[in-house]
This record gives structure tokens, sequence and C-alpha cells, in this order.
């Protein structure tokens, strides 16, 4: 069965290193293909982040109030976790969009 001539999904693959001795997870590679919009971001651990290849960072912000705050659903915390993430929530810019799905994993 062939393909649509148009995707309109999102499809995120994540590379992550497991070290038993430590008992951690790190992420080694991370890429979201987004075809509607003709995106691909890159991570690779120990280089840059890319967009279609060209080379992208984050801004400076000197003030928690002047960052923007990105989740996939503000409703995945619980207890001590939610309470955490109200109070940073509530001290972020204001006009920021909080509920991002997939596109908050490429804002890492």
């Amino acid at each position: 069965m062939p393909l649509p001539q148009k995707i309109l999904w999102s499809m995120a693959m994540y590379l992550v290193s497991y070290k038993a001795n430590v008992f951690s997870f790190f992420q080694v590679l991370g890429i979201i293909d987004q075809p509607i919009l003709r995106e691909r971001w890159v991570g690779l651990n120990g280089r840059k982040t890319t967009l279609n290849g060209q080379d992208i960072s984050t801004r400076g912000c000197a003030k928690l109030s002047q960052a923007y705050l990105y989740t996939t659903s503000p409703h995945l915390f619980n207890g001590d976790a939610e309470v955490a993430f109200a109070r940073v929530r509530d001290k972020v810019h204001p006009l920021c969009p909080r509920n991002n799905q997939i596109d908050a994993y490429k804002f890492l």
C-alpha cells in the first residue's frame, strides 16, 4: 500500500544510553521529523542542535519572568511535582504557550 503524498504527523526518535553502574540514563541522539512543516530537528550529544541542517541555540534569559515554559501537558504532574511545576509556571513569561505536545521536546 503506497503512503499518502502528504504525511500529517510528527515522529520523535531518541537513542538513550544507560549506565548500569550508576543507574542513570542520558540522551545520546534525538530526532524529530515534522513532514507537514518540513522540519527536522536533530540533537546529538556533544554537538550543536540543528533545524534542517542549520545550527540553532537558545536565547539568553537573565530573569525567570522572561523565560518560556513548555510542556507536553501540565496534567502530567501529581503531588509534590504538580506543586513544584505550578510554582515555576507562575513565574515565567505570562504569554507563553504551555501545552505543545511533541513540540515541547524539540525545544530542549
